[in-house]
Protein backbone atom coordinates (compact mmCIF):
# COMPACT_ATOMS: atom_id res chain seq x y z
CA UNK A 1 0.00 0.00 0.00
CA UNK A 2 1.51 3.48 -0.96
CA UNK A 3 1.66 6.03 1.45
CA UNK A 4 -0.65 8.16 0.42
CA UNK A 5 -3.14 5.37 1.02
CA UNK A 6 -2.13 4.93 4.67
CA UNK A 7 -2.83 8.44 5.51
CA UNK A 8 -6.25 8.59 4.17
CA UNK A 9 -7.17 5.26 6.11
CA UNK A 10 -5.78 6.67 9.02
CA UNK A 11 -7.46 10.09 8.89
CA UNK A 12 -10.82 7.79 7.85
CA UNK A 13 -10.56 5.89 10.89
CA UNK A 14 -9.13 8.80 13.57
CA UNK A 15 -12.66 10.90 12.19
CA UNK A 16 -14.43 7.31 12.82
CA UNK A 17 -13.12 7.20 16.09
CA UNK A 18 -14.52 10.90 17.12
CA UNK A 19 -17.25 10.88 15.72
CA UNK A 20 -20.12 12.14 17.72
CA UNK A 21 -23.37 10.02 15.07
CA UNK A 22 -24.00 6.61 14.98
CA UNK A 23 -26.31 4.93 13.05
CA UNK A 24 -28.38 2.00 13.78
CA UNK A 25 -29.49 0.03 10.43
CA UNK A 26 -32.34 -2.35 11.72
CA UNK A 27 -30.86 -3.05 15.37
CA UNK A 28 -31.94 -5.55 17.43
CA UNK A 29 -33.33 -4.60 20.28
CA UNK A 30 -34.53 -7.47 22.48
CA UNK A 31 -33.81 -10.90 22.83
CA UNK A 32 -38.07 -11.77 23.13
CA UNK A 33 -40.27 -12.24 19.99
CA UNK A 34 -43.25 -10.88 21.71
CA UNK A 35 -43.96 -8.03 19.75
CA UNK A 36 -46.53 -7.82 17.55
CA UNK A 37 -44.45 -7.18 14.70
CA UNK A 38 -42.67 -10.89 15.09
CA UNK A 39 -46.52 -11.99 14.88
CA UNK A 40 -47.87 -9.26 12.14
CA UNK A 41 -44.66 -9.83 9.72
CA UNK A 42 -43.36 -13.29 10.23
CA UNK A 43 -43.60 -15.22 6.86
CA UNK A 44 -43.24 -11.49 5.48
CA UNK A 45 -39.72 -10.68 6.59
CA UNK A 46 -37.27 -12.73 5.81
CA UNK A 47 -36.31 -12.89 9.38
CA UNK A 48 -37.89 -15.52 10.91
CA UNK A 49 -39.45 -15.55 14.31
CA UNK A 50 -38.77 -19.17 15.64
CA UNK A 51 -35.02 -19.50 14.30
CA UNK A 52 -34.69 -15.50 16.44
CA UNK A 53 -36.63 -17.12 19.51
CA UNK A 54 -34.14 -19.95 19.46
CA UNK A 55 -31.11 -17.51 18.91
CA UNK A 56 -32.64 -15.32 21.75
CA UNK A 57 -33.04 -18.16 23.98
CA UNK A 58 -29.50 -19.98 23.37
CA UNK A 59 -27.76 -16.53 24.03
CA UNK A 60 -29.75 -15.87 26.85
CA UNK A 61 -29.08 -19.08 28.48
CA UNK A 62 -26.80 -18.74 31.81
CA UNK A 63 -28.27 -15.50 32.55
CA UNK A 64 -30.50 -14.17 35.35
CA UNK A 65 -33.33 -12.69 34.92
CA UNK A 66 -31.79 -9.20 36.16
CA UNK A 67 -29.29 -9.84 33.47
CA UNK A 68 -31.79 -10.31 30.80
CA UNK A 69 -33.09 -6.76 31.48
CA UNK A 70 -30.02 -4.90 30.09
CA UNK A 71 -29.35 -7.26 27.11
CA UNK A 72 -32.01 -6.07 24.92
CA UNK A 73 -32.66 -1.72 25.04
CA UNK A 74 -36.34 -2.53 24.34
CA UNK A 75 -36.70 -4.66 27.39
CA UNK A 76 -33.98 -2.47 29.89
CA UNK A 77 -35.07 -0.29 32.89
CA UNK A 78 -35.66 3.46 31.32
CA UNK A 79 -32.59 5.14 33.34
CA UNK A 80 -30.75 2.54 31.30
CA UNK A 81 -29.91 5.47 28.50
CA UNK A 82 -29.58 8.37 31.30
CA UNK A 83 -25.59 10.39 29.73
CA UNK A 84 -26.12 8.98 26.39
CA UNK A 85 -26.41 12.68 25.24
CA UNK A 86 -23.09 13.14 26.61
CA UNK A 87 -21.84 10.85 24.25
CA UNK A 88 -23.05 11.42 21.08
CA UNK A 89 -24.96 14.44 19.02
CA UNK A 90 -27.21 12.38 16.58
CA UNK A 91 -28.44 9.30 16.66
CA UNK A 92 -29.67 7.63 12.76
CA UNK A 93 -31.99 4.73 13.54
CA UNK A 94 -33.82 2.67 11.01
CA UNK A 95 -36.73 0.01 10.44
CA UNK A 96 -38.68 -1.46 7.90
CA UNK A 97 -42.40 -1.26 8.36
CA UNK A 98 -43.08 -4.59 7.60
CA UNK A 99 -39.61 -5.82 9.50
CA UNK A 100 -40.99 -8.52 12.45
CA UNK A 101 -38.36 -6.09 14.88
CA UNK A 102 -40.06 -3.19 13.73
CA UNK A 103 -41.87 -2.60 17.05
CA UNK A 104 -38.73 -2.75 19.55
CA UNK A 105 -37.39 -0.21 17.22
CA UNK A 106 -39.59 2.13 17.34
CA UNK A 107 -39.63 1.71 20.96
CA UNK A 108 -36.11 2.18 21.41
CA UNK A 109 -35.94 5.35 19.19
CA UNK A 110 -39.63 6.93 20.91
CA UNK A 111 -39.98 5.99 24.38
CA UNK A 112 -35.94 5.61 25.47
CA UNK A 113 -33.69 7.62 23.65
CA UNK A 114 -35.36 10.43 22.93
CA UNK A 115 -35.92 10.83 26.03
CA UNK A 116 -32.79 11.08 27.24
CA UNK A 117 -31.03 12.32 23.87
CA UNK A 118 -33.18 14.65 21.95
CA UNK A 119 -31.52 13.90 18.36
CA UNK A 120 -32.56 10.90 17.35
CA UNK A 121 -33.69 10.44 14.20
CA UNK A 122 -35.65 7.27 13.04
CA UNK A 123 -36.69 6.17 9.64
CA UNK A 124 -39.13 3.97 8.68
CA UNK A 125 -38.93 2.39 5.00
CA UNK A 126 -43.02 1.90 4.30
CA UNK A 127 -42.96 -1.91 3.63
CA UNK A 128 -39.60 -2.69 3.66
CA UNK A 129 -38.14 -5.75 5.56
CA UNK A 130 -35.07 -6.22 7.62
CA UNK A 131 -32.38 -4.27 6.41
CA UNK A 132 -34.12 -3.91 3.01
CA UNK A 133 -32.52 -0.74 1.59
CA UNK A 134 -28.97 -3.21 1.55
CA UNK A 135 -31.11 -5.77 0.08
CA UNK A 136 -32.67 -2.87 -2.97
CA UNK A 137 -28.37 -2.26 -3.41
CA UNK A 138 -27.07 -5.35 -3.65
CA UNK A 139 -29.97 -7.00 -5.82
CA UNK A 140 -29.53 -3.71 -7.78
CA UNK A 141 -33.60 -2.98 -7.21
CA UNK A 142 -34.74 -0.73 -9.90
CA UNK A 143 -37.92 0.47 -7.50
CA UNK A 144 -35.94 1.88 -4.66
CA UNK A 145 -37.44 2.35 -1.60
CA UNK A 146 -37.16 6.31 0.24
CA UNK A 147 -34.54 4.87 2.50
CA UNK A 148 -32.58 3.50 0.04
CA UNK A 149 -32.32 6.58 -1.88
CA UNK A 150 -30.91 8.56 1.12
Amino acid sequence: MNKDVQINAKKTRTIFLNSRRRSLFSPWMSFTTDAKSFQEFDGIDFLDTGILGRYSAELLEGYSKVDNAFTGPAKAPQDRFEGVGGLVDHIFITTGGREVMHDDIISVAERRQKKHHMNVELVVQEGGVHDDMFIDFFAREKKLGSLTLR
